[in-house]
């Protein structure tokens, strides 16, 4: 028994190890929905999906390693690919305060998140932390979804965050020039299918 029971664990793993590819060709295909309802700025959106559907027909090709799938999207789940709109909004809703102090702060500590995200020194995991006194439990991609309409004192708790995590990354106290989460992915692809 403990023979055939050996040999089967094998061929099971065996196969799903074969099957990396498919799998992560699915996860791509419902990730895009996700991202076409979130609140990503609608430029960087449109360049994420893109990617994502590029390299979906890539990963299609039977030249496409498993491996190669594997490393791609182990770097692609460490980024914050639904989160990355919840931010865009907790900045606009800073933004449209009375309170200019207020506005240019929580600008420059997401700027050094993103800055941060860029680097690889925080993950979808932080982001989530941060995001959490602006978000409650939903069925979705990330398990969370953001509570509207925004409460200020929640909104300066994700700020208030947001530094801590760039101090802890040793990410500058300065604005970071714009950056885009379709730079970040493609970096990431990059890296993934550069690997062995």
């Amino acid at each position: 028994m403990g023979m055939v029971f050996f040999i089967t664990c094998g061929v099971t793993t065996w196969v799903l190890f074969g099957k990396r590819t498919e799998f992560a060709i699915r996860t791509l295909e419902g990730v895009v929905p996700e991202i076409e309802q979130s609140r990503m700025q609608t430029e960087d959106k449109k360049e994420v999906i893109a990617q994502l559907s590029q390299l979906t027909s890539r990963m299609r090709d039977t030249d496409y390693a498993p491996a190669k799938a594997s490393a791609v999207m182990q770097r692609i789940v460490r980024i914050p690919l639904v989160q990355w709109g919840e931010l865009d909004a907790v900045e606009a809703f800073a933004k449209a305060g009375e309170d200019e102090a207020f506005a240019e702060e929580a600008s420059r500590h997401l700027s050094r998140v993103r800055y941060a995200l860029k680097t690889s020194k925080v993950t979808v995991i932080d982001i989530n932390d941060i995001l959490a006194p602006v978000t409650e439990p939903a069925q979705s991609l990330s398990g969370h979804a953001l509570i509207t309409p925004l409460d200020l004192d929640a909104v300066r708790d994700t700020i208030q965050r947001a530094d801590l995590l760039a101090d802890r990354a040793e990410i500058d106290d300065v604005a970071f020039p714009a950056i885009g989460l379709a730079e970040i992915l493609a970096n990431e692809i990059t890296i993934g299918e550069s690997q062995d």
